[in-house]
């Protein structure tokens, strides 16, 4: 789902072969652990009491690098085509949003309207707002390319509210 909500804030085109990153990410698409999906029915919450959660053992450290290596490489390069398994990769198209990147805050909250549904904190706005501003005025879509990033990597945006 990390993957389908990514591509679809940022405008994604997508011939659909991204198997390979959601199986980074400890779950391949078509081969799930159980009939509880990537669940682990059995699972019991650090620290929680003995309280079940399932929906906690899904995030582990080596998923989080792998999620943020996605985002890193589809926002930044894409995902080039490799025929004939992946016929036309997957790209984004950002172009909407470049006429914000003279306005670093306007991107932002933009951006996480696309994303966070405007739940972002004020910190972390301000934070990449900063960000979008230390890079040259001039490189108006490695601006939306950093502030995306910025974003889609963020444990506010994985976080789905």
């Amino acid at each position: 789902m990390f993957i389908v909500r990514v591509l679809r804030a940022l405008n994604a085109t997508s011939d659909g072969v991204l198997n390979t990153y959601s199986t980074n990410m400890g779950q391949d698409v078509f081969r799930p652990a159980s009939v509880f999906n990537f669940y682990p029915p059995g699972y019991r919450i650090v620290g929680g009491g003995g309280l079940l959660g399932p929906e906690f053992r899904l995030d582990n450290s080596a998923a989080a690098l792998a999620r943020a290596n996605f985002v890193n490489t589809v926002v930044f390069t894409g995902i080039p085509l490799s025929a004939p398994d992946r016929p036309t990769g997957t790209s984004l198209d950002l172009s909407r949003l470049v006429p914000f990147a003279s306005y670093p805050g306007l991107l932002v909250d933009e951006l996480c309207g696309l994303m966070t549904h405007q739940s972002a904190s004020t910190t972390m706005r301000e934070t990449i707002r900063a960000a979008v501003e230390a890079v040259p005025a001039a490189s108006a879509l490695m601006r939306v390319k950093t502030a995306a990033y910025l974003i889609a990597s963020s444990s506010q945006f994985q976080v789905e509210r």
